[in-house]
């Protein structure tokens, strides 16, 4: 009898040392708060003891617990050194009402008072009196009665006035005066942010009413200083706060307005990332700074080294570098209610997301429906907890309103970007744009208003201990590792049972047109059985993996004019930009020039042809592939071999047989014939007995494989059009 086959299993993948080592540095920062300022020296000996014992031997069964446990002490010692003492309210009372100066930098926002005048917080403060000058910890509150002046961000201030001790140990000092004047800088990024800033707040100003100039300057700075209380108390109580938070939603508006507008005059990716990184740092600085803003800056210079230097993604990943970064800057940023939300709100999405589309697909919902509802409910749902915490109220109306808020959002934001920049320098079109803008603004509006209005849609929640906060999270992470869990097992259930349904129509199918386009893939197969396939011998892959590792890559220049394109670039992912954009590069005559390239070339063909199949493919197979359903023999170093490997192993798979039309499956079984030759020709190109004729070869089959991607990718943007058509009707 012979031995069953054993199932493919699915490898996990291993811990992420980067995230966990996020997690604990957080959570050391928050020990360094048990202990005094200044009392770093028991921390500091007890890191260093914890790191001498993991290097033993004789721990090695424990050196993963000394390792987190040096790791919170490391942090709770950087968490105490960076502690700013706390000013003791006696301190303050021996000057109070004294007349001085003070100078110091304006943070946050700015707050007009009733009076007349305005209010508004200045750091690395200095005051002046009696012919002294002492450091004062922490902000002071500046008031002063000038209607003239009004702060820019970053810009360093000076006022003279009376000094005047808080109320209450708690509260911050205030100083007040009659005149404010700024001190002059040389030029400075922050102090020209700070100016672009101001000029883009008046001319938002002069093209828009007042309360709409005051909304979209929310919306676009993250100022809210000049928004009115009922607007203000409007936003909180419906739970869209967050929409005045610079985030990630800002981020995302523009990082495709910028790489639409850069593509179009044919910019690199490479150097395409790197201008709009410059502008968002441009734009994260003119904003007020909140830390959403830092968060997803970062996550989107992680996700672009990622895809450029060819590194492993993770979801979790860029999250934990951008908290790590944030709070190695400024540790005193954990106990901020913008930096919790904000990474509450993204780990949500992260993890919760997956059982809310489950559900919505549940009752029948569209998957474009499923995965918006799904993102913007588990984005609420995970920062309820956190809200009512830090606030003491729960917005139950923010479930139903943000998802028909942001999707008014997706036209508000970049509509008013827009306008922000031609108000600054061309008034005269903006004007033009505005009162759409503040028609969609009054439609919003309205409809918060309505939501406000529901029965219980805004309680308070009262002080919640943080144990059981944290109970609530924890429940949550268990219902999500369940889940994932739960759907990994009941896939590879279907996957065999609809494994075996195709098999037994297949056999019982009287009809030859269908067996024979069938039978292609089937074909494809044997035809690999018969023939030696490289990528299941180990010698022949850890060969090219090595010297793909020492062939390093040529720096990208712009693209030649007169260079056929075979690919629609402007379909094509950012990944598969990149390698087209490589291979473009490596032509004929550079391959000549350089023959130790032309397995480099190889490879970026096979991995831009895998990267689009794989992409695409699980819209024309049902049910849709997920990674469980594969299995790969071989690990390697190089990201596109990987991708070839991954490309070659579903394009060999069972999972074909679920295709959804006889069309896909005669263009995929093109893409199977000519990936067979690419695989097949990696062999030639290793023995290297003929570089010249092997140059010609791969030209050949290079414009083949590309003109029959290019018509799969046609194929499915058709297929996806008229599947969109059919679901809305009335386009």
């Amino acid at each position: 009898m012979k031995n069953r086959k054993k199932p493919a299993q699915i490898v996990c993948s291993q811990t992420d040392v980067i995230t966990i080592y996020a997690a604990l540095f957080a959570t050391g920062l928050l020990f360094a708060n048990l202990f005094p300022a200044g009392s770093f020296k028991g921390l500091f000996f007890a890191a260093i003891f914890f790191l001498a014992a993991s290097a033993f031997a004789s721990m090695q069964k424990y050196r993963f617990i000394i390792l987190c446990m040096a790791t919170l002490a490391s942090a709770a010692f950087y968490g105490n050194i960076r502690m700013v003492p706390q000013a003791k309210y006696s301190h303050f009372t021996a000057f109070d009402k004294t007349q001085g100066m003070v100078t110091g930098t304006f943070k946050g926002e700015y707050k007009v008072l009733r009076s007349g005048g305005i209010t508004f917080d200045i750091d690395n403060v200095l005051f002046t009196a009696n012919a002294q000058t002492i450091s004062i910890p922490g902000r002071v509150k500046l008031k002063t009665t000038d209607k003239e002046i009004i702060p820019e961000p970053e810009q360093t201030y000076c006022a003279s006035g009376t000094f005047q001790a808080p109320t209450t140990p708690h509260q911050p000092p205030a100083f007040t005066s009659t005149a404010v004047q700024p001190l002059k800088q040389t030029g400075s990024p922050k102090q020209l942010a700070g100016k672009l800033q101001r000029k883009i707040r008046d001319g938002l100003n002069k093209v828009l009413p007042h309360r709409h100039a005051a909304i979209i300057t929310g919306f676009i700075l993250g100022d809210t200083s000049q928004i009115n209380r009922d607007d203000r108390q409007l936003f909180r109580e419906t739970g869209i706060s967050h929409l005045l938070a610079v985030s990630g939603q800002h981020i995302m508006v523009l990082v495709v307005l910028l790489a639409s507008i850069l593509h179009l005059f044919r910019v690199p990716p490479v150097s395409r990332s790197i201008l709009i990184a410059i502008f968002l740092v441009i734009y994260a600085m003119t904003t007020i700074g909140s830390p959403s803003i830092w968060r997803a800056l970062i996550m989107y210079a992680c996700i672009a080294l990622v895809i450029h230097t060819e590194a492993f993604p993770s979801p979790a990943r860029p999250v934990a570098i951008a908290a790590f970064i944030l709070l190695l800057y400024d540790p005193a940023t954990i106990g901020n209610a913008a930096f919790q939300l904000s990474f509450t709100a993204i780990l949500s999405i992260i993890f919760l997301r997956a059982p809310f589309e489950y559900f919505f697909n549940k009752i029948y919902l569209p998957d474009f429906l499923s995965r918006y509802l799904a993102v913007t409910f588990a984005a609420n749902f995970g920062t309820m907890p956190m809200t009512a915490f830090l606030f003491g109220t729960v917005s139950a109306s923010a479930l139903l309103v943000n998802p028909a808020i942001l999707w008014a959002f997706s036209y508000i934001l970049p509509v008013a970007f827009i306008t922000a920049i031609l108000s600054a320098f061309w008034p005269t079109l903006a004007i033009i744009i505005a009162p759409g803008l503040s028609l969609v603004l009054d439609g919003v509006i309205a409809i918060l208003q309505a939501a406000n209005s529901m029965p219980g849609g805004y309680f308070y929640a009262g002080n919640i201990p943080g144990a059981v906060i944290a109970a609530i999270y924890l429940a949550m992470l268990l219902v999500a590792a369940r889940f994932n869990e739960w759907q990994i097992s009941n896939v590879q259930k279907i996957t065999a049972k609809h494994a075996e349904k195709n098999a037994a129509n297949n056999s019982q199918d009287k009809n030859g047109s269908n067996k024979q386009t069938a039978g292609n893939l089937r074909d494809n197969a044997r035809l690999e059985n018969r023939t030696e396939n490289p990528f299941r011998q180990s010698k022949i892959i850890n060969a090219i993996d090595a010297e793909l590792q020492a062939c390093r890559r040529r720096p990208l220049k712009n693209t030649e004019p007169g260079v056929i394109q075979l690919l629609p670039a402007s379909l094509l992912s950012i990944e598969s930009q990149n390698l087209n954009n490589q291979l473009l590069d490596l032509d004929q005559k550079t391959l000549a020039a350089e023959p130790e390239r032309l397995l480099q070339a190889h490879i970026y063909l096979m991995a831009l042809i895998g990267n689009e199949i794989i992409n695409r493919i699980s819209f024309h197979l049902n049910p849709p592939p997920t990674p469980g359903d594969l299995k790969i023999e071989h690990r390697v170093k190089d990201r596109n071999l990987a991708m070839a490997l991954l490309a070659d192993a579903l394009l060999q798979s069972s999972l074909l047989t679920r295709a959804t039309s006889n069309d896909f499956i005669f263009i995929i079984s093109r893409v199977q014939t000519g990936y067979s030759r690419a695989r097949q020709m990696l062999t030639q190109i290793m023995s290297g007995n003929n570089k010249t004729s092997d140059i010609e070869q791969h030209m050949i089959l290079r414009n083949d494989l590309l003109i029959c991607c290019a018509d799969f990718i046609e194929f499915d943007s058709n297929r996806r059009c008229q599947q969109n058509t059919i679901m809305r009707p009335e386009t």
